[in-house]
């Protein structure tokens, strides 16, 4: 006996399968999300310290003009990075999780 072939769509991308396997998939597809988001907030936050570096004196980042578009990229960083860390902390681990 054959299983109802199901389509779920992942991100921009649509596995069809057997629909016994499709909690399979989204379990395995939301736990490699998350890895990827916390490897991109890592990858950020260490950016992010760079160009803080780049333009600090003692420890205080620069005031000047020339600076202000370095200081806006910095804050957009640790922004998203707060907010990824945020949606994490909302989901649930897996989607089975109630």
């Amino acid at each position: 006996m054959t299983s109802d072939i199901v389509s779920v769509e992942i991100g921009r991308s649509t596995w069809q399968g057997p629909a016994e396997e499709a909690p399979r998939r989204a379990a395995q597809t939301a736990v490699a999300m998350r890895a990827l988001l916390r490897a991109g907030c890592e990858l950020m936050a260490v950016e992010a310290e760079g160009l803080r570096d780049s333009i600090s004196i003692n420890g205080v980042m620069s005031p000047g003009p020339e600076d202000q578009a370095t200081v806006e990229a910095i804050r957009e960083m640790e922004d998203w990075i707060a907010s990824v860390k945020a949606t994490l902390r909302a989901l649930p681990e897996s989607p089975t999780d109630d």
